[in-house]
């Protein structure tokens, strides 16, 4: 399901697919299933952002810098 706030970390429909009911998730997998070279332009944007911007030293650096300010 659509998270507020996920268009933050990844691009809705670049890097992540999204639903917001049963029925559209159902829709999206049949979509993908049968568009294998978009799922996987999906996937590897998808992949290529996460190992690139979400990791653990990436959100420590992100918390110690909310805590002091970026010194």
């Amino acid at each position: 399901m659509h998270n507020a706030g996920l268009e933050h970390y990844l691009k809705i429909g670049e890097e992540v697919a999204v639903f917001s009911s049963p029925e559209e998730c159902a829709q999206q997998i049949r979509y993908y299933l049968d568009n294998e070279p978009e799922r996987l332009a999906v996937l590897l944007a998808g992949k290529g952002r996460a190992e690139k911007e979400h990791t653990y030293e990436a959100r420590l650096k992100e918390i110690l810098s909310a805590i002091w300010g970026g010194k």
